[in-house]
């Protein structure tokens, strides 16, 4: 299979090509975008439409887009393993389908945006507890539980927080 390419300075590309590709993980920050469909009945509680961890049994630091206990309240959460504390959780209260959010953190500035209304800022992130490497980007489950039953039209990763109006107008 001939390696993947790309032209998008906006996303990147998985490394698919044995290490000859940038990282999609960037300790410093980054921003995420999802454009959640209808959901399906049968989501469990807390299921992951995208999960970024650093082990692939889903134990470890992670970061990821989650479903609570009802279809209408989500959570954006940051999770440092070595204190087993969530550094971030932002709960979002959405409307029905469609869900479009974006998630922009980095180091003492976190916030995200859900159908182009901004959300309530967390300026308490300690990005260096998180940890210096992510090696999996599970999409639609954690690890072999918490599977979405939500569809996904879209996932969009930037190496770098983007300023709330870049938030805003991307979930628009």
């Amino acid at each position: 299979r001939a390696a993947d390419t790309y032209a998008s300075a906006a996303t990147t590309v998985l490394d698919r090509d044995g290490g000859n590709k940038e990282s999609l993980w960037n300790p410093d920050g980054g921003s995420f975008y999802a454009d959640i469909g209808k959901y399906v009945e049968g989501s469990p509680n807390f299921s992951r439409f995208w999960h970024l961890k650093n082990q692939a049994s889903g134990a470890g630091d992670s970061i990821y887009l989650s479903r609570g206990t009802s279809d209408n309240a989500y959570y954006c959460v940051i999770y440092d393993d070595d204190s087993s504390a969530n550094l971030v959780v932002h709960q979002l209260n959405v409307p029905t389908t469609p869900k479009k959010v974006s998630w922009g953190f980095e180091t003492n500035n976190s916030n995200y945006a859900v159908n182009g209304t901004l959300g309530s800022a967390d300026t308490s992130v300690d990005m260096s507890l998180v940890g210096s490497s992510m090696v999996e980007l599970a999409i639609g489950r954690a690890e072999t539980t918490a599977f979405s039953n939500h569809t996904l039209s879209r996932i969009t990763a930037w190496k770098t927080r983007l300023p709330d109006q870049n938030l805003i107008n991307i979930s628009l």
